[in-house]
């Protein structure tokens, strides 16, 4: 016997808000009579376990910007599905400084984003991870693939060393390099977005290598195709006077049309960047320095509320 679903169950794939909506709609259209017909919710399917690959992201940064640019490319690597969806990676993101927390001979994959410091020096959280580095203690690096961003200025005679210290060493340890080293200059956007993106498809050509990696994800894939346990693959979809919520994708159409709500398209929230700024409301416009000084220093804060931009140092 199928009791009618008059809400809508927490395992729906539907954020809070969505489910709050929906539920007290199905309510008013069941107490008004006009609830049409429903179709009994299954037990959600059981995800297959994804493999997870282990990365590790190394930045050495004197102000900050090597930083920031180590964690917008883990968010990246979170991001990017891996083998067509069947991998995903887990990367960490270290300072330098960090380097003896690390265990050198679990690590397989390195990706390292490094600024250079006045003319050809380390930045100061990389000065002792070098000093390690280059000195005899230094572990064999052979069963490793490694790949380098140096950020640099080209007016400084020793452009990028820092870089060029980092990828010469660790091929002299045996790693197998994996990207050439890329060297960015102070308009930098441009060339690390293109490593960025370099980087993931070297490391999916590097995922479809491995004989290891390549049984996991079969061996997800085959779980994911298996049926549930009615014996069918199915999905729910309830019926409300004309409009359908379906409980596989997410969606609530009206009509047959999906991505919408009530008729009405849903809206594709901006995406803001260095080419389409927010407009950014100010908030605070301090002056810092003693009245009557020769200098304007200021102390300035804004607003983000809804940009969707979240501020890193650098």
């Amino acid at each position: 016997m199928n009791a009618t679903v008059s809400f809508i169950p927490e395992s729906a794939p539907f954020s809070v808000d969505q489910r709050m909506w929906l539920n007290g709609f199905l309510a008013g259209m069941s107490n008004s009579g006009k609830l049409q017909s429903t179709i009994p919710v299954p037990p959600p399917a059981p995800k297959a376990a994804v493999p997870a690959i282990p990365l590790l992201v190394l930045f050495g940064s004197q102000s900050g910007t090597g930083e920031g640019l180590a964690q917008a490319f883990a968010d990246k690597l979170r991001a990017h599905a891996f083998a067509g969806g069947g991998a995903r990676v887990e990367p960490r993101v270290l300072g330098m400084n960090n380097y003896k927390d690390i265990a050198w001979a679990d690590e397989m994959r390195v990706f390292m984003l490094t600024s250079t410091w006045g003319d050809g020096d380390m930045p100061d959280n990389a000065v002792a991870f070098w000093d390690w580095l280059k000195g005899s203690e230094a572990p064999s690096m052979a069963h490793m693939t490694y790949s380098v961003m140096g950020l640099g200025d080209r007016n400084y005679t020793r452009f990028c060393q820092a870089g060029k210290n980092l990828d010469s060493r660790f091929a002299e340890l045996g790693a197998k390099r994996l990207l050439p080293l890329c060297e960015c200059d102070t308009d930098y956007e441009a060339k690390t977005e293109a490593w960025m993106t370099e980087a993931l498809g070297a490391l999916d050509a590097l995922v479809a290598a491995d004989p290891a990696l390549a049984s996991a994800i079969a061996a997800a894939a085959e779980g994911a195709s298996r049926p549930h346990s009615n014996g069918h693959m199915s999905h729910s979809v309830a019926v409300v006077n004309g409009t359908s919520v379906n409980g596989a994708n997410g969606t609530v159409s009206a009509n047959g049309a999906k991505d919408h709500v009530n008729g009405t398209p849903a809206k594709t929230p901006p995406v803001y960047s260095r080419k389409h700024p927010f407009q950014a409301v100010l908030l605070e416009n301090h002056t810092l320095n003693a009245r009557g000084s020769g200098k304007d220093t200021r102390h300035i804060s804004i607003s983000l509320l809804g940009s969707g931009l979240e501020y890193r140092v650098g």
